[in-house]
């Protein structure tokens, strides 16, 4: 989490549309309520529609 935006790394992985890279962190263990805006949100504010029905599931 950046002290400046509060974004982890999660939610700008969603914002990008990078599911591999949103399923990695998820299975390390990253939060997905952690940060400024939930990256389900992120996600489906730039379009990512596969990506939401993946954080979704």
């Amino acid at each position: 989490q950046t002290e400046e935006t509060q974004e982890t790394a999660l939610s700008l992985a969603c914002c990008g549309g990078f599911q591999d890279v949103a399923a990695y962190l998820l299975q390390a263990g990253a939060d997905i309520e952690q940060g400024s805006s939930t990256p389900l949100m992120e996600a489906a504010q730039e379009g990512h529609v596969d990506l939401v029905k993946f954080l979704l599931e």
